[in-house]
């Protein structure tokens, strides 16, 4: 029998439903997930908790995408770019 390379198995994280249910989630799922705990952190700041602010989103960038700032040769259409996808009234 053939061992089994770990490198082929996708990684999987356990996720508890809250009926109880275990379950486990493929490395695509777990980054979606980080993804939408990271913008409910920024966007639970002020207002609606389902949008980011201008200053919400410049504050998730900078914090969160510190590289991505820096490598930005305009940095202001990069946080406006941002925010007209994102915008709160």
């Amino acid at each position: 029998m053939k061992p089994i390379d770990d490198r082929r198995r996708p990684r999987r994280n356990t996720l508890t439903t809250s009926t109880g249910y275990r379950t486990t989630m493929t490395q695509l799922e777990t980054a979606i997930a980080g993804l939408m705990k990271t913008f409910d952190t920024y966007a639970a700041g002020e207002g609606n908790k389902d949008t980011l602010s201008k200053a919400e989103t410049k504050t998730l960038l900078e914090k969160e995408l510190p590289s991505l700032i820096k490598a930005a040769k305009n940095q202001a259409a990069l946080t406006c770019a941002a925010h007209n996808r994102t915008c709160k009234k």
